[in-house]
């Protein structure tokens, strides 16, 4: 193989690891960085690191028994929240 064969070659490697990366499934669970009750209302942090990540997390997560929505994300701190008290909804 020649150079210009040798570079294709591994750029051809690079696009198919970052195809099967990106056609990965969504983790099944969330790690959970905080869960905290403030105001008698249960409060669930996530890390999130941009908003492409955000969209992909689940509406609603259940933990310890609790189900919370998904309410926002922070770009600064990067994680996102859920709050027990999100109006959840199921498809009809």
């Amino acid at each position: 193989m020649n150079a210009h064969q040798t570079e294709v070659q591994g750029l051809w490697t690079e696009i198919q690891r970052l195809r099967d990366l990106l056609a990965k499934p969504m983790p099944e669970y969330l790690r959970i960085t905080a869960f905290v009750q403030v105001e008698g209302t249960w409060i669930a942090e996530t890390d999130c690191h941009d908003f492409a990540e955000y969209k992909a997390l689940p509406a609603a997560i259940e933990v310890k028994g609790i189900r919370l929505g998904k309410t926002g994300w922070s770009s600064d701190r990067q994680y996102a929240c859920y709050k027990a008290d999100a109006l959840l909804g199921t498809h009809v």
